[in-house]
């Protein structure tokens, strides 16, 4: 993806997770996913972006982390630690 795209549809992505409910669905869509394609990969990296997005989440939040171990990538583990170090995970 060209890095304008990148930028609109993480800034679209940001907006929907907003609120604790919004961030639980947007989580929910990716565990069900058995492999992240790009646009995955941008939605995971965003949600571990601000500890703040814990708040009223860390149930979907310790399964989300969970759900990385498994399916992602390098990056993606590497991008929850910081989460998991947070929720003594």
């Amino acid at each position: 993806m060209e890095k304008s795209k990148i930028h609109s549809k993480a800034e679209d992505f940001r907006k929907r997770i907003v609120l604790p409910g919004q961030r639980k669905a947007a989580i929910h869509e990716l565990l069900v996913k058995e492999q992240f394609d790009s646009s995955d990969q941008l939605r995971v990296k965003l949600l571990f972006q601000k500890i703040s997005y814990l708040e009223g989440c860390e149930m979907p939040y310790r399964a989300l982390i969970k759900h990385v171990r498994l399916k992602g990538d390098k990056e993606l583990i590497e991008k929850a630690e910081r989460f998991s170090q947070k929720l003594a995970f």
